[in-house]
């Protein structure tokens, strides 16, 4: 590795608050959530969640580009560590390993820092193979993706604004809920709606909500405070009539380029969902 490379992991590891271990931390989650995206994942969720064995975030990528039936399960956990300190050895390599919670496809290490050797040996084990993913790493995708633009200031160095920014943005993404104005709370489940999806009017659906409705033809949904049961398509796994929903929310007629959201959640009684679009 060129000293150049080095010194962009150690810059890029300082983005990370220095002063709170907990919330430096936290901080590098959601850019790992970021970096996730931007190499090809979906569904990526930030856990932060007591008692899930080490579990930073879980996320989805397609076997099969273009279906959305066929999706593997990964499970990541992220470190943020000192490229200049102790490598991370074989111990969190083998814990996640062993963690089966999320029954997962796959599993994923990501850190600021390097893996040991003994480390790499771990993580190529047939049985349970993670992949590892350092600092280097990281740094090198950016370097190669100069169109993502998301973190090189093209000297190149790494931009500390660039990712604090970033976070803060990602931020707002995972608690914008809590300002929507109608039902929904903490517990709402995020998805994204693109401008294709608002052509065809189809409405898709979170993975984490289609798991519970699969076995329905259709089920009932609140939006703007109307109530109507919509039929579930099970292919692509979309909710189909809702037109009057995307006007609604003036989606018709949308031609830019960024995503449009929606928060979605059960009812008390998990009788109907109510969805949320911005």
């Amino acid at each position: 590795m060129n000293n150049n490379i080095k010194k962009l992991v150690e810059d890029f590891y300082k983005c990370f608050d220095k002063e709170n271990k907990v919330k430096g931390g936290r901080q590098f989650e959601i850019f790992v959530k970021i970096f996730l995206n931007d190499i090809g994942f979906e569904d990526i969720e930030v856990t932060g969640r007591s008692g899930d064995g080490g579990i930073d975030l879980i996320c989805y990528k397609r076997v099969i580009p273009g279906s959305n039936e066929i999706q593997e399960k990964y499970i990541v956990q992220a470190k943020k560590y000192s490229p200049t300190g102790q490598n991370i050895n074989r111990h969190p390599i083998s814990d996640l390993q062993s963690n089966e919670q999320e029954n997962p496809n796959g599993r994923i290490f990501i850190t600021t820092g390097y893996f040991t050797s003994d480390a790499i040996k771990k993580a190529a084990e047939n049985s349970k193979p993670v992949v590892l993913i350092n600092g280097a790493d990281i740094v090198n995708y950016y370097l190669n993706h100069p169109e993502k633009d998301v973190m090189i200031d093209w000297t190149p160095r790494i931009s500390e604004n660039r990712i604090k920014s970033l976070i803060e943005q990602e931020e707002k993404e995972i608690s914008v809920f809590n300002n929507c104005n109608n039902n929904i709370k903490d517990e709402s489940i995020p998805k994204p709606i693109s401008r294709n999806d608002i052509r065809a009017r189809i409405l898709p659906i979170p993975r984490q909500i289609y798991d519970e409705i699969q076995n329905f033809e259709e089920f009932e949904v609140e939006c703007f405070g109307i109530k109507k049961k919509l039929k579930i398509n099970k292919t692509r796994k979309y909710f189909g009539g809702i037109t009057d929903y995307y006007k609604k929310a003036g989606f018709i007629g949308y031609s830019g380029e960024e995503n449009k959201k929606s928060y979605w959640k059960f009812s008390d009684d998990k009788s109907f969902i109510i969805v949320e679009l911005l």
